[in-house]
Formats: structure tokens, C-alpha cells, sequence
């Protein structure tokens, strides 16, 4: 084959101008949060979708999808979708961002966690692991609730 029967074939399959968009005119990117104990690949099971399949995905639009106690992540590409859910898969492998961990048993009453997405910081009660606070935005916030807390209660802070 001939170098410029070659280029006459490579310009035939050129995406024509009218099938090339910018990204944010043709394609819409969700994020959605899975409950706990969610694995990855139950995010591809149609039905998983179906209560946005037909309001809000259409095909080729992306969605991130972390697990609420943040221990994966992946990027998912709707390929089709019906009145009783949405065809998806993985643009990459999901990322497993953490196992989930068992909560050490401290020295003290209570301890400051990260809670997930939703209910971000809070602290939980360690003798019966109870979340006695929640939605705090971070780290610091959290220990300064408990240390309010404490002292509220006539007990001294940890």
C-alpha cells in the first residue's frame, strides 16, 4: 500500500468536526456517594442506577463514585440506559484507597474519627462505639467539640 493511499485512508477516518465537542456541551460528570459496605463491583449492576437512569445519566456521561467510608474510589462511563437502570464500567480500575479499619480501643471515653463523606468528622464513644457527634468539618473542630464537651461535663480533657 502506498504512503498516500494510506493518508487518503487515514483522512476517511478522521472524526468529522461535527462529532468533536468540547466535553462539558455533550458529556455530564456526577459524583456519587456509595453507602458503606458497597463493593466496587456492585456499581456496575444495572439496577444499581435505576432510580437516575432515566432523569439524569444518558450515555456517554462519566460518574465518580466514592465509597461513603472512603475506602475505594473509581470513574465509571454510562453506555446505555433503560427504564430500569444503566449499563456501566469502569474507565480504570477502581483504586482502593483503604481497608476498612477497625476502630482501636483507646484510653480514652472518646474518640475523633473520620466518619466519611456525608458525616465527615465526629466523635465516637469507645466504650460501646456509639457516634455521639457528627458533620463536623474537621480534625481540629472535632477535638475542640470534645474538649468543650468534657469540660461542660466537670471532666478534664484527654
Amino acid at each position: 500500500m502506498s504512503e498516500a493511499t494510506i493518508e487518503a485512508k487515514a483522512k476517511d477516518l478522521a472524526v468529522p468536526l461535527k462529532n468533536f465537542h468540547e466535553s462539558q456541551f455533550r458529556q455530564t460528570s456526577w459524583f456519587a456517594i456509595a453507602e458503606v459496605g458497597t463493593k466496587p463491583d456492585d456499581v456496575l449492576s444495572i439496577e444499581y442506577w435505576r432510580h437516575v437512569a432515566g432523569r439524569q445519566l444518558a450515555p456517554g456521561a462519566k460518574i465518580a463514585v466514592m465509597c461513603e467510608d472512603k475506602s475505594w474510589y473509581g470513574e465509571l462511563i454510562v453506555f446505555a440506559t433503560y427504564g430500569h437502570g444503566a449499563v456501566t464500567r469502569f474507565i480504570f480500575p477502581p483504586v482502593i484507597i483503604r481497608e476498612k479499619a477497625e476502630i482501636p480501643a483507646g484510653d480514652t471515653e472518646y474518640s475523633v474519627e473520620d466518619l466519611g463523606l456525608a458525616k465527615k468528622w465526629g466523635i465516637r464513644r469507645t466504650k460501646d462505639g456509639r457516634v455521639v457527634q457528627s458533620g463536623l468539618e474537621s480534625r481540629e473542630a472535632a477535638n475542640k467539640w470534645v474538649y468543650e464537651f468534657l469540660r461542660a461535663q466537670g471532666q478534664r480533657a484527654a
